[in-house]
């Protein structure tokens, strides 16, 4: 009998030793590396935001002219007495522009432990006109991230991400209608999470690569402009935990359709507004999806923008876009306000 009892209570100090020391280390295991499905899916991805504001940079540098024909001589800048272009200028390097936004963002993830986030992005950027027409460009994007999410246990994660992305874009029009280009961004990130209830920390390095490709048509009369873009968006991430042996990259890639319109309202403002659909064509990250749901996923996104010239050569503008149809985020909202100065 005293046998038996001290048998029982033998295996059962060595169950709750085990589970000190299992479920902790498989809560790490699970908590060091969970940013990869939501990065993936997530609609205001990092790459992806830096390539649709690189695309919407050269669409704006492409109508500029009729900008101008319309109107809006505010948007160049004082021309040299002479009337000739300014002496600094080249062929290779005509019409530089420098611009600025603030992007503010805000998202509810309803997937199993899905991460709500507010995010802030401050894009620095510049491009020109160069050889045959080319515009080119390069921004730089920092971002501050923070967010909550319940785990399966019920507990609440924090989570913190700060992230730089450097992209390279051009893009140029062919005849009247056509346009094409090319993107590249470069990414790196801190990510931290903890959860407080359980006393477990983690976090994760991150380095990503992201190419994409776009086509589609513009063109702009007298008071109206219109366009349709197509890209393709890959990216590659390596996510690195800090522990040896854990890292692993993840790769997606996503097909985006933008169609936009604008009214070159008066000298000093113009209005557009924008449908987009976007849809995940592959991807090795399995999500967590309601039952009978398939790891592809597609959304649109509706927006609006309007853009003043307060004096020569300047730009400012506020816009506002929202996601629809999007069953994994209930919300995700998108604010803007930026400036750019043409020389």
């Amino acid at each position: 009998m005293t046998s038996t009892l001290f048998s029982g209570m033998r295996s059962g100090f060595a169950a709750v030793l085990a589970a000190l020391i299992f479920v902790p280390a498989g809560l790490m295991a699970q908590y060091e590396s969970p940013e990869a499905p939501i990065v993936a899916l997530n609609p205001n991805n990092d790459s992806n935001r830096a390539q649709g504001t690189s695309v919407d940079r050269v669409l704006f540098r492409l109508s500029e002219p009729v900008l101008l024909n319309a109107g809006s001589e505010s948007l160049s800048a004082e021309p040299a007495p002479s009337g000739d272009a300014p002496s600094w200028e080249c062929p290779w390097f005509k019409s530089p522009t420098v611009f600025v936004n603030n992007l503010f963002n805000s998202n509810n993830d309803q997937r199993p432990q899905g991460l709500d986030t507010f995010q802030y992005r401050l894009q620095i950027g510049a491009d020109f006109i160069t050889y045959a027409d080319i515009v080119a460009g390069v921004m730089f994007t920092q971002g501050v991230e923070e967010g909550e999410a319940d785990d399966l246990f019920g507990a609440t994660q924090e989570f913190d991400k700060t992230s730089q992305h450097l992209t390279l874009y051009a893009g140029r029009s062919f005849g009247d209608w056509f346009l094409a280009g090319a993107t590249m961004t470069f990414g790196w990130a801190d990510s931290d999470f903890q959860i407080p209830s359980l006393a477990i920390t983690g976090g994760n390095d991150s380095f990503s690569y992201s190419p994409s490709v776009y086509a589609g048509v513009a063109h702009a009369w007298d008071h109206f402009g219109f366009s349709s873009v197509a890209a393709y968006i890959y990216e590659d991430i390596y996510f690195d935990p800090g522990t040896p042996g854990t890292g692993f990259n993840t790769s997606t890639g996503t097909v985006t359709w933008k169609t936009s319109g604008t009214w070159f309202a008066a000298s000093w403002v113009d209005v557009s507004a924008f449908y987009k659909l976007t849809q995940i064509a592959h991807t090795n990250v399995q999500f967590a999806l309601p039952a009978g749901e398939n790891n592809d996923h597609n959304w649109s996104t509706v927006g609006t923008k309007a853009t003043f010239y307060p004096a020569q050569g300047w730009e400012a503008y506020a816009g506002i876009d929202y996601d629809l149809f999007n069953h994994n985020y209930g919300e995700n909202v998108t604010g803007l306000i930026g400036a750019g100065y043409r020389f």
